[in-house]
């Protein structure tokens, strides 16, 4: 029973009396529970064409209930506002899946982010590529739920009617 978080190697052996071997693999320990991240910010201005040193500190407090060694922090510095909000976009773009309506909900994100990212010049190749992978999967989803009569539902021809949505 691994009582420590990481890697471990973990030996098993085998023995008869004609022969004997061992194996020796590693095994990964991760923490029970669920995963959750906090975030700080903190917006520095730095006036003046001279090179200047900001120091910053954060007090990180950990919740009462958290897995022993399962603890770490990270940081980030970005030159702009937008900078954390656009890297994480992709983070948005999830492939389609449910009735028509839950299709839309992730369908729709991969327009409005490729056209924002497009816009301001920082539409990158994997980016690209995902959103259009989401795009095309949602629009051949969305094709299903078209009903006999041309209109859509959320659940295609086994609904009453169709809806503008």
């Amino acid at each position: 029973l691994p009582l420590k978080i990481g890697r471990l190697a973990m030996k098993v052996r085998a023995r008869a009396a004609e022969a004997a071997d061992a194996v020796i693999r590693s095994l990964l320990v991760e923490p029970e529970g669920v995963a959750k991240e906090y975030a700080l910010s903190s917006l520095v201005c730095i006036e003046g064409e001279e090179e200047s040193c900001v120091q910053k500190s954060f007090n990180l407090t950990l919740p009462t209930a958290y897995v022993p060694e399962s603890e770490s922090a990270g940081g980030r510095v970005t030159a702009d506002y937008m900078g954390p909000s656009i890297e994480g976009l992709d983070d948005l773009l999830r492939l389609p899946y449910g009735c028509g309506e839950q299709n839309m909900l992730n369908f729709a994100p991969g327009v409005y982010i490729t056209r924002y990212l497009t816009t301001i010049s920082k539409l990158d190749e994997k980016t690209k590529d995902k959103a259009l992978k989401v795009m095309q999967t949602g629009y051949q989803r969305e094709m299903t739920f078209q009903r006999s009569d041309g209109s859509y539902s959320a659940f295609g021809d086994r609904d009453s009617c169709g809806s503008m949505w």
